[in-house]
Order: structure tokens, then C-alpha cells, then sequence
């Protein structure tokens, strides 16, 4: 396992490491594709590594059975539940399992991915294993959106943010993947330092062809074309693809956000970004950062594709006006 980047999250696990202090449960945050499932591997192997060093070797029996994700004393829940979803059928029996002592190990390690798309009774079942963790357990949990995780779990974990890589580490890392030069720039140019973003773009014209609505979508958003922007997201036809989609147009908001306000954008920086935060102001702007963000979350229970696009669109334009 080779992680690009992430000087300053892996100089604090390091820390920690050096001095025996590992916190009992992490978050990791950061958008998505930019390395959090990666960290939270590499944060396993440090906690579990034969060799108890500041860096796991990677090499020993612990650190091959995390990469290849067979440890019997590394659990991901996420991977357990109905359809890749947490529900509270099993969180009950997962909470009972963990009561038990580790298999092979000193101690057990729960990796928590998405963690934001958990719904609050879960986040809850949670709380009282956080809050009294036992001598045996640990807990990582990743997450986009931290705003989703509940204030009682946020303030019970110790949060390390996975950055996107800078232009040089992004261009070398993507060359080690065999990716020609010129492409190399114009996937940097489009998805910034966010390796897992550029990698996806490579191999599926789909992931481009999402972010590019997307962007489309945040310029007619911001002339206030409601009629074409419908017309365009109505060409979607499954869930799935509706949620590429508003992933991608929650970054566009959301960095356009951060340039309107003279800061950096945290991923890329396109030129729907630059082209929006000229057009609305910073409260609109986070606005609809904002609802792209409320239906990404409820995206589950909205069964019918088509109202759900008229409803973000009515929402969208409703900001605007």
C-alpha cells in the first residue's frame, strides 16, 4: 500500500505512534476520493504492526492481512449491512460482537467508512461505545460531510483531515499509474489534487461526463436558467447517477464558495467555479452548498428520480432569485 501525499495527517498518526497516545476513535475527513479509506488502513496497521514502530513496516503478517482487508480484528461495518448501507438490523448484533475479545490481537479495530451516511440512530447506538470504549477496541470512522456526524460523536473523536495532494505529487503519482503527461495535467486541471477522482475519470467516461454537468448545472443555476438546467439533469435516469452528479455540484458551490471569499478551494478549481463566484453572492453560494448537500443526504428515501430533480432544481432557483 503506497499513500501519496497526506504529509501532515500521517506526521500526526506518526505522532501519536511515538508517543503510545493513540487516540481510541478517529475521523477522518475529506472529500471524497481523496484517500480517506487509504489513511484509515494505514492507521489500522499502525496500531496493529508487529514491529510497533512510528511507521508500520507493511511487510508483516498484521500489516498484509490489513492491506488485503482479512484481518479477523479489523471489521468494517459499512460492508456488512443490506446493499453497502447501515441499519439498525444489525447494529445490535455488531454491538454484542464487540463485547467479546479480539481474535488474533491485543486489541479490535472497527473501521466506520461514510460514517456521514449514517443516520442518527446509529450514530447513537454508537455513542455509548465511544464514550466508554472498552481496553480492546478502536475506532475510525471517514467521513465527507462532517456536519452529518452527530456534535456528541464529533466531540469524542480526534479528526484528521486527509488534504488533497499538491500539483506535483498528483502528476508524479498519477505517471506511477502509467497516465500520459498531457492527460495527467488535464485531470489535475479538473479534479485537483484528488487522486481517486482523476484515477475514476481515467478508467469511466461516466465520472467525467457527471462533473461536467455538474458544472453545466452550476452555470445555468447562476443565470438563472431553470427551464434548460431541468431539462438537462431530467437526462438522468438512475439514482446513481443523480448522486454523481450532486456530489460534483456540491464541490462546484462549495469551492466557488471558498474563491468568492478569497480562500483556497479544498479540491479543484474549474472554470464553473471562477465563472460562479463572480455571479452570486457567498451567502447564495454556501446556500446551495448547502441543499445539494441535505439531498445528497435523503437521496435513500426519495424513490422517484424525476421529482427529486424538480425539487433540487426548485430549491436551487429559489436561492437565487
Amino acid at each position: 500500500m503506497k499513500i501519496y501525499g497526506k504529509t501532515s495527517a500521517l506526521d500526526r498518526l506518526r505522532s501519536y505512534a511515538h508517543t503510545g497516545r493513540m487516540p481510541h476513535a478517529l475521523l477522518i475527513t475529506g472529500e471524497e476520493g481523496v484517500g480517506k479509506r487509504t489513511l484509515a488502513d494505514y492507521a489500522a496497521m499502525l496500531m496493529l504492526c508487529e514491529k510497533k514502530g512510528e511507521t508500520p513496516c507493511m511487510c508483516c503478517n498484521e500489516c498484509l492481512r490489513i492491506e488485503q482487508h482479512i484481518h479477523p480484528d479489523v471489521i468494517y461495518p459499512y460492508r456488512m449491512g443490506e446493499e453497502g448501507k447501515y441499519t439498525m438490523k444489525e447494529m445490535p448484533g455488531f454491538i454484542a460482537d464487540l463485547i467479546k475479545l479480539p481474535n488474533d490481537s491485543d486489541i479490535r479495530i472497527c473501521i466506520f467508512e461514510e460514517a456521514d451516511s449514517m443516520n442518527p440512530a446509529c450514530q447513537n447506538a454508537l455513542l455509548k461505545l465511544i464514550e466508554e470504549p472498552s481496553p480492546f477496541n478502536r475506532f475510525i470512522f471517514t467521513a465527507t460531510d462532517k456536519k452529518r456526524i452527530l456534535g456528541t460523536i464529533i466531540s469524542r473523536v480526534t479528526e484528521i483531515k486527509a488534504e488533497p495532494m499538491s500539483k506535483e505529487e498528483c502528476l508524479s503519482a498519477l505517471a506511477e499509474h502509467k497516465i500520459k503527461p498531457d492527460k495527467s495535467e488535464s485531470l489535475y486541471n479538473t479534479f485537483g489534487g484528488n487522486l481517486g477522482r482523476c484515477l475514476s475519470a481515467n478508467k469511466a467516461k461516466s465520472v467525467l461526463a457527471s462533473f461536467t454537468l455538474a458544472e453545466e448545472t452550476a452555470i445555468l443555476v447562476s443565470e438563472k436558467r431553470e427551464y434548460e438546467c431541468l431539462a438537462k439533469l431530467s437526462k438522468l435516469k438512475t439514482r446513481d447517477e443523480l448522486t454523481a452528479v450532486m456530489r460534483n455540484l456540491s464541490d462546484v458551490f462549495g469551492n466557488a464558495a471558498a474563491l468568492y471569499s478569497g480562500g483556497k478551494p479544498y479540491g479543484f478549481c474549474s472554470e464553473a467555479c471562477t465563472v460562479i463566484s463572480k455571479q452570486l453572492s457567498v451567502k447564495k453560494l454556501m446556500s446551495l452548498y448547502d441543499v445539494t448537500n441535505d439531498f445528497l443526504g435523503s437521496i435513500d428515501f426519495n424513490l422517484n428520480v424525476k421529482l427529486t430533480i424538480a425539487a433540487l432544481c426548485a430549491k436551487m432557483f429559489e436561492i437565487v432569485e
